[in-house]
């Protein structure tokens, strides 16, 4: 599962305390104050007022949110730590889907040329190698890269996973023929 953007607006706008409960909202503020000594009424505090501020308060909090603004430079961040984190996702589910272990050797001895230590390895480096290529970048530039390149990275994801496995697969069916 991937959340992509997501807002939390439905869960502020969802009150947790219905409208009967403000009259027993008043009534446990009415007893604060007397419990402490204090007389609402001296106050100019009356049942009703405080009831109409309740649910002005209700009605005030149920407005929708706006949607907080985030610098360039931070969203770019959070692109490549979740790109970067999406891909090492993927990487284990391709290699599961594939039938490889992680700490497994079996693909790595079909890709000599990369010398990963591991299949996980290997699979997180074509992965990587697939999405750069998507992005038209090359290795350890991903820092260089701007929001837009980086949402195209991560859109390509899931299509990286399918090609990776069909050439892991094609690469071991090979091997055993």
């Amino acid at each position: 599962m991937a959340v992509h953007q997501e807002i939390i607006e439905r869960f502020i706008q969802e009150g947790f305390l219905d409208e009967l409960e403000d009259e027993a909202i008043v009534e446990d503020l009415l007893r604060e104050l007397e419990a402490r000594g204090l007389d609402p009424e001296s106050l100019g505090l009356t049942r009703e007022d405080l009831l109409r501020r309740v649910q002005a308060q209700r009605q005030r909090a149920a407005l929708t949110p706006t949607e907080i603004p985030v610098s360039p430079q931070r969203k770019r961040q959070e692109l490549r730590r979740r790109l970067a984190e999406q891909s090492r996702t993927l990487a284990n589910r391709v290699l599961k889907d594939v039938g490889g272990a992680p700490t497994g050797r079996t693909f790595c001895l079909l890709y000599p040329q990369l010398r990963a230590a591991n299949d996980l390895a290997l699979v997180t480096q074509l992965i990587n190698a697939e999405v750069n290529s998507v992005m038209g970048t090359g290795p350890a530039t991903r820092g260089d890269l701007d929001v837009e390149t980086l949402e195209r990275g991560m859109a390509a994801l899931e299509e990286v996973g399918e090609r990776v496995a069909r050439q892991l697969e094609a690469r071991l069916s090979e091997a055993e023929s």
